[in-house]
C-alpha cells in the first residue's frame, strides 16, 4: 500500500502534459542516458541491505544494475562479524508521457542475503588482497518487478524507483 501511495503521488506531482506533447515517444527515445542509483533491497521485507549501482538508457531500452558486498569482506581481523549482501538488475522500455515525465515498466531479479564473514577463514589474492568467506544464513530472492519514473529538467534525469523487493533513486545524464 506505501509503494503504490508513493508512486501515485510521485506520478500525480509531475503530471504536466500538455495535449499537444502527449505521448513524444520518437523524440525521447532516440536519445541516451547513463547515471547512477542507489537505495535499498529488501524494502518492505524481514531483510534490507543498501546497494549502489548504475543505470543506461539507450534508444528507449532501459537497463540497471545494482548490488553491495559484506562490509568486512576484506577485514583483516581473525574474527565473526554479520554481515549482508545484496545484487539486483532490471530491464524496461521508457514510456515518454510528456519530454519532461516517462515511466518505465521493470522486470528484473533481486537478492538480499544476510550471513557471517568469517576472518580466519580467508585467502589472498594475487595482489595480496584478503577475501575473507561469507556464509549466508537469510536470504529474500526472485522475480522482481515494478516500476520508475523519470523526471527530465534539461539534460538530467532524475529516476525514482519502486518494486517488489527494492526502492531506489538516481541521477542520469541525457545525451
Amino acid at each position: 500500500m506505501k509503494k503504490g501511495l508513493f508512486l501515485l503521488i510521485v506520478i500525480l506531482s509531475a503530471f504536466e502534459v500538455s495535449a499537444k506533447g502527449l505521448f513524444p515517444i520518437k523524440e525521447v527515445n532516440r536519445k541516451w542516458n547513463v547515471g547512477l542509483m542507489g537505495g535499498y533491497v529488501g524494502y518492505g521485507k524481514d531483510l534490507t541491505s543498501g546497494a549502489a549501482g548504475f543505470n543506461l538508457t539507450i534508444k528507449g531500452f532501459y537497463v540497471d544494475v545494482m548490488g553491495w558486498a559484506p562490509s568486512h569482506k576484506n577485514d583483516m581481523g581473525v574474527e565473526k562479524w554479520s554481515d549482508k549482501k545484496c545484487h539486483l538488475a532490471h530491464a524496461g522500455y521508457q514510456i515518454p508521457i510528456s519530454k519532461g515525465f516517462r515511466l518505465i515498466p521493470l522486470i528484473g531479479y533481486a537478492n538480499v542475503t544476510a550471513g557471517t564473514t568469517d576472518g580466519s577463514d580467508y585467502e589472498f589474492s594475487e595482489s595480496g588482497e584478503v577475501h575473507n568467506k561469507f556464509t549466508g544464513d537469510k536470504t529474500i530472492s526472485g522475480l522482481d518487478f515494478g516500476g520508475a519514473a523519470v523526471i527530465n529538467i534539461k539534460k538530467v534525469n532524475i529516476n525514482l524507483a519502486l518494486t517488489k523487493y527494492a526502492m531506489f533513486g538516481g541521477v542520469a545524464i541525457e545525451f
